[in-house]
């Protein structure tokens, strides 16, 4: 949050690696109950999992997925194009973005049939993957962001615990599949335990992130329902890529609220550190 101080100096600890390369499994799911299925029998079997989810699903497709499942992969495993370097990162072809697209590019028709590609191109199969593509795909496109045109985009980030993940996640994936927005980058993880940070996010369950377009008044309607549904589930957002929340959700959702803020005023009586998002939750004095 940036509220307690500036970080001078930290210590990471990293995971070793033998290759820059994944082994991974791509397995298409028919509905949620099927998706969270798979994430259920498959996390013993694999480090890494994720999976992109069609948010403009419905009725006995909602929540279809494509899961990709992930383990290191071993240089002598590797195909023997990469054998020989098996560190080094492979040559990609960026795209660009070249302008701000105009806002009606993004829409429920055009994202319907992006999604319906996307989910019909990726069968199941298996796939050695580079460690960029397979975290961070976007990479490849330069200014991505331009795709939701000149107000850019809202990105929103819930977390279910498991007890209620299918419920609450069904609840706010028909809700958004009713307001027809459009969000074709929408990725479902399942999550384990936080860190003791009073304000953090974590905890075992299921989060799924989505980008809308900024249109406005609507859209705020629609994340306040969404706010909604996750309140009802036990869920919480975000604070990283929160942009809309009010200080009583905030509230609600961080019930460790009262540790943090006993802190800040023990580090920071003065409140010389702030943020407009600490200002509008609530942590300090607006």
């Amino acid at each position: 949050m940036g509220l307690t101080g500036v970080i001078l100096d930290a210590d990471i600890q990293l995971q070793p690696t033998a290759s820059a390369y994944f082994h991974v499994d791509y397995r298409r799911t028919r509905n949620l109950a099927d998706t969270l299925q798979v994430f259920e029998q498959s996390d013993a079997d694999y480090r890494y999992s994720v999976a992109w989810i069609d948010g403009l699903a419905h009725g006995k497709f909602l929540g279809r997925s494509v899961v990709m499942l992930a383990n290191d992969a071993q240089p002598a495993e590797l195909p023997s194009i990469y054998k020989s370097q098996p560190l080094q990162l492979p040559a990609k072809l960026a795209a660009q973005v070249p302008c701000n697209l105009p806002g009606f590019m993004l829409n429920p028709i055009s994202v319907r049939m992006l999604n319906h590609t996307y989910y019909h191109l990726h069968r199941n199969r298996q796939r050695w993957v580079d460690m960029d593509s397979f975290f961070y795909p976007l990479d490849r496109i330069g200014h991505w962001n331009r795709a939701y045109g000149r107000r850019g985009f809202i990105q929103y980030q819930a977390l279910f615990p498991h007890q209620s993940s299918l419920a609450g996640l069904t609840e706010m994936l028909e809700r958004i599949a009713l307001s027809r927005r459009a969000s074709f980058l929408a990725v479902l993880k399942r999550c384990g335990s936080a860190n003791p940070g009073p304000l953090s996010y974590l905890y075992p369950g299921h989060t799924l992130a989505l980008d809308f377009p900024h249109t406005g008044d609507d859209l705020t309607h629609l994340i306040t329902d969404l706010d909604q549904i996750l309140l009802k589930n036990g869920g919480r957002l975000y604070l990283a890529k929160d942009a809309m929340m009010n200080a009583e959700t905030f509230t609600t959702m961080y019930p460790r609220l009262p540790e943090f803020l006993a802190v800040k005023a023990r580090l920071d009586p003065e409140n010389r550190f702030v943020s407009s998002q600490a200002r509008r939750l609530g942590i300090v004095p607006a």
